[in-house]
């Protein structure tokens, strides 16, 4: 049963200085946050993110040069970042967005080959292209309904240059992505040798094999946080070793623990 949502935290988490108080609303390819940004340590997910600011400015730190302050940035999958509020407190709607889906593969091209610096202009080619309206990002009422928008998946015409194997791993990992899952056994399944599948993955979803599975885990994991479970609870439903295993993916995917992320956010 579905956790009825609880009012924003009234301690929220403090992470370098900056708090985080909001919500999240989880989807099956997708998930929206919705309220104050704080500060993370540097992290690498495996979804792209699109962070919409309505009240101040952030920038993200990458490895080697900062970006912003800006009010709108697409941070592609699996680039090391920490994001930074201010001036000043800020405010914002960011919605990550896994990379095998339509919007996420359609955000990848996009992206693709684009430095840093114009990361902020293709936020409003990418946003731009959804059938919203940007003041849609605003509004949690309609994040539902545009989070299982932006979930869907390529059907087989709809591949755009996917590796037909590439499609068939996706199709063996969505049974088996919560049990214990390699690449070399994905790679036998759909009788492909694990070098070549490994190269078709990196080209076609742009992140690792093993940081999709983290991710997708993850996500998993939240929403049955949010359906009422433990973490250590939710950590064993979707195939990770045990809570800690959980805390350190989290750690890496969000710059945060779990319990950083559970007191400040309520999982919708």
């Amino acid at each position: 049963m579905t956790r009825v949502p609880s009012p924003l935290p009234e301690d929220p988490c403090d992470v370098a200085g900056a708090k985080w108080a909001g919500t999240v609303t989880v989807g099956v390819g997708a998930l929206a946050y919705s309220g104050v940004v704080g500060a993370t340590d540097l992290h690498r997910h495996g979804a792209h993110q699109i962070v919409h600011v309505t009240t101040g400015r952030v920038s993200v730190e990458l490895e080697t040069e900062t970006v912003g302050p800006t009010s709108g940035i697409v941070i592609p999958g699996g680039v090391a970042h920490a994001l930074r509020p201010g001036p000043g407190s800020a405010v914002a709607t960011t919605i990550y967005l896994d990379v095998d889906t339509l919007r996420g593969a359609d955000t990848r091209e996009m992206v693709a080959d684009r430095p840093p610096a114009e990361w902020s202009e293709v936020f409003g080619e990418v946003v731009g292209s959804w059938p919203v309206p940007l003041d849609a990002l605003d509004d949690r009422a309609r994040h539902r309904p545009l989070v299982e928008h932006l979930s869907a998946v390529p059907g087989a015409d709809e591949v755009d240059g996917m590796h037909p194997y590439v499609r068939a791993a996706l199709d063996v990992l969505s049974e088996r992505v919560t049990g214990r899952t390699s690449l070399g056994e994905i790679a036998a399944a759909v009788n492909v040798s694990v070098p070549h599948l490994n190269r078709l993955w990196r080209a076609d979803m742009g992140i690792s094999f093993p940081a999709w599975v983290r991710w997708t885990r993850l996500r998993q994991a939240a929403r049955s946080v949010g359906a009422g479970a433990s973490i250590t609870d939710a950590a064993h439903e979707v195939g990770f070793a045990d809570g800690a295993h959980a805390s350190r993916v989290c750690r890496e995917m969000f710059g945060m623990s779990p319990l950083e992320l559970t007191r400040a956010i309520v999982i919708v």
